[in-house]
């Protein structure tokens, strides 16, 4: 017999989609393909996340020298691209992950660039 369980009880509030080639590449450590993954769940269709550096700390219960480790092996793995962005009308910039679709880098620009415009960030 399998119990149900309910949404409720799980806290579910949505899902993520992370690419198999990422979450397959043995290059790629476990802990960098969870940072992958949360960061996933943040991004959703537009691509973009950009989760606090204390929310990512608190929730992946990672020291700050980690993350770091872990955000530069997505990035040189080519998986992510990182940069520091703020609103139009924002005072603040902060760090921003983005997922990468294409193994074209030009092609993955071009989506940062219109994704970004349509959300009103400066560029």
């Amino acid at each position: 017999m399998n119990p149900k369980i309910s949404e409720t009880a799980l806290g579910i509030h949505g899902y993520a989609i992370a690419f198999n080639k990422v979450l397959r590449d043995e290059k790629v450590s476990i802990g960098a393909k969870g940072l992958y993954s949360y960061l996933c769940s943040y991004a959703g269709t537009k691509r973009i996340a950009f989760p606090t550096l204390n929310k990512i700390l608190k929730e992946l219960s990672l020291s700050k020298s980690t993350l770091y480790k872990y955000t530069e092996e997505l990035t040189s793995s080519g998986y992510i691209l990182t940069m520091n962005l703020q609103r139009a009308k924002g005072r603040r910039k902060s760090k921003h992950y983005f997922i990468r679709y294409h193994l074209d880098h030009t092609k993955d620009y071009e989506d940062m660039i219109k994704i970004l415009s349509s959300l009103n960030y400066r560029l």
